[in-house]
C-alpha cells in the first residue's frame, strides 16, 4: 500500500475511533481480549461466553492511532 492509499484509508476510518473491548474467560481459565467495531457482535460474544458459565464483560474504548514502529525500534528482539 503506498502512502497516499494509506492516508485515504486513514481519513475514511476516522469515524471508527471507538470500539468495544470484550474480556472473555476461556474454559482453561485464560482471559482473552478482543476489540469489536460492531456492538451487536460484541454482545453476541459476551452472551455466548456467559451461556457456557464463564465470565465476560464489555467496555467502550477509544482507539488511538500510533506511529508505525517495528519491534526492534521498541528495543525488542525480532526473530
Amino acid at each position: 500500500m503506498n502512502t497516499s492509499d494509506h492516508r485515504t484509508l486513514a481519513a475514511r476510518a476516522r469515524r471508527h475511533d471507538h470500539g468495544v473491548l470484550v474480556l472473555a474467560e476461556r474454559r482453561d481459565g485464560v482471559v482473552t481480549s478482543q476489540v469489536f467495531a460492531n456492538l451487536d457482535a460484541a454482545e453476541r460474544k459476551v452472551t455466548r461466553t456467559r451461556a457456557r458459565g464463564l465470565a465476560a464483560s464489555l467496555v467502550l474504548v477509544r482507539i488511538t492511532p500510533v506511529p508505525h514502529v517495528t519491534l526492534d525500534e521498541l528495543g525488542q528482539a525480532v526473530s
